[in-house]
C-alpha cells in the first residue's frame, strides 16, 4: 500500500511511496549507522561521553555526528587556509594573524604559533661607538619617560667624583679675623681683596677640609675667594 507524500518547496506536487517507508526508525531496532550496523543505546551513551544507567541531569557534550548544522563560526574556521593565529574580526569574519615586528627590532620565534609557542625576544643592536651625555628619567618598568641636557648638579660631588669650583666669601663687617666656611672638601688657595678689589696680605690657617680662618694686621671689609 503506498500514500502520497507532499514534496517540499513545491506548490501541489507529491509523489507516492510505500506506506512504512514513511516510519521513523527505532534505536536497537532498525535505525543504522552508515556503515549498516545497527545503532545500538550504549552506542549513543558512548558518543556523548555519558556511560550506561539512566540519563542524568546538566549539559552534556553533543556528538558532531549527530548535529544536522554545523555552526556558521566552526564552518568558516575549518574554511581558513594556511598557519597562524585563529581572529574574529568586528565585522564576524574570521582570518588567520601572525605576530609581526614591523621595524625588525623583536625577533620573533615561531610567529604563526604552528612550531611552537610565540617567543618574543628584543633583538641585540651593533655598538656605533658613538654617544652622548644626557639625563633621562624612566618610569617603574624601564622606560624612558624624560630626557635632558645634564648639568653637574646631577652628579653630586663625592669622594670619587670631585669637580673644580671655588668659593667666594664675603665679610660685610670689617675684622681682622675672617672664619670661612667655604664646604670645598680640600684646602683651597685663597686670594683675599678688599671691597674695591685690592689685594690683600692676610694669613690663612686652614682648619679642616671644609673650613679656615684668615688673619689680617688690621680690621677689614672685604672678599675672599677660594679656589
Amino acid at each position: 500500500m503506498k500514500v502520497r507524500v507532499p514534496v517540499a518547496g513545491t506548490i501541489g506536487r507529491a509523489v507516492d511511496v510505500p506506506r512504512h517507508a514513511v516510519d521513523g526508525a527505532t534505536v536497537g531496532v532498525n535505525l543504522r549507522w552508515p556503515d549498516g550496523a545497527l545503532v545500538k543505546e550504549s552506542d549513543l551513551r558512548a558518543l556523548a561521553g555519558t556511560g550506561g544507567g539512566s540519563a542524568g541531569t546538566g549539559a552534556r557534550p553533543i556528538p558532531w555526528k549527530l548535529v544536522l548544522e554545523v555552526p556558521a563560526n566552526v564552518q568558516a574556521v575549518a574554511a581558513l587556509a594556511g598557519a597562524g593565529l585563529v581572529t574574529r574580526r568586528a565585522n564576524g569574519d574570521w582570518t588567520v594573524r601572525a605576530i609581526v615586528s614591523s621595524d625588525g627590532s623583536i625577533a620573533i620565534t615561531s610567529p604563526d604559533g604552528g612550531a611552537g609557542n610565540v617567543d618574543l625576544v628584543l633583538s641585540d643592536v651593533p655598538d656605533s661607538g658613538l654617544g652622548a651625555l644626557l639625563a633621562i628619567q624612566r618610569d617603574a618598568k624601564g622606560r624612558v619617560t624624560g630626557t635632558r641636557a645634564p648639568t653637574t648638579d646631577d652628579l653630586p660631588q663625592g669622594v670619587t667624583n670631585r669637580y673644580q669650583h671655588d668659593y667666594l666669601h664675603t665679610q660685610a663687617t670689617a675684622a681682622d679675623t675672617w672664619s670661612v666656611a667655604h664646604n670645598l672638601g680640600h684646602e683651597p688657595i685663597v686670594a683675599v681683596r678688599t671691597q674695591g678689589g685690592a689685594d690683600i696680605e692676610a694669613a690663612v690657617t686652614h682648619l679642616s677640609a671644609n673650613n679656615l680662618v684668615i688673619n689680617l694686621s688690621a680690621p677689614l671689609a672685604g672678599f675672599a675667594r677660594c679656589i
